[in-house]
C-alpha cells in the first residue's frame, strides 16, 4: 500500500518540488498551503505522514500537528522550518516525530520519511 502523505506549506515552490520529489518516490501526496485547508484534507481522508511547515500563513505548525494529532493519532508528523536556530525545546516531541531546516536536501527528506514510515 503507498503511504499517504500531507505537505502543508505557503510557498507554492517548496509544495511544488517536494511533490514532485515524494510522488517520483511512489509515495501519494496531497498538498495544503495553510492550516485550515489541511485540516480539512485531515477530515476527508485518513495519512500516515504529514510535513508541516512551522510558520503557516494561519498559524502556527506546531499548533496544526497537535490539532492532526488528534484527528489522526498514528500519523507520523514531520515539521519544516527555515529558521536553523530553532530550539528542539521548542518542539513537542510527543506530537512531532522528527523536524527538518530548509532548504532539506531530498535525499536525506526521503531518507526521514522512509524511517518514519517503517
Amino acid at each position: 500500500m503507498t503511504a499517504r502523505i500531507l505537505l502543508v506549506d505557503d510557498d507554492a515552490n517548496i509544495r511544488d518540488t517536494a511533490k514532485d520529489i515524494l510522488e517520483d518516490a511512489h509515495y501519494a501526496i496531497v498538498t495544503a498551503s495553510d492550516g485550515a485547508e489541511a485540516m480539512r484534507e485531515i477530515a476527508q481522508s485518513p495519512f500516515q505522514l504529514l510535513i508541516v511547515d512551522f510558520n503557516l500563513p494561519d498559524g502556527s505548525g506546531m499548533d496544526l500537528a497537535k490539532k492532526a494529532r488528534l484527528a489522526l493519532p498514528l500519523a507520523k508528523i514531520i515539521l519544516l522550518t527555515g529558521d536553523s536556530t530553532l530550539d528542539r525545546s521548542q518542539i513537542d516531541s510527543s506530537t512531532v516525530y522528527d523536524y527538518l531546516v530548509k532548504p532539506v536536501d531530498p535525499t536525506h527528506l526521503l531518507a526521514v520519511i522512509a524511517k518514519a514510515l517503517r
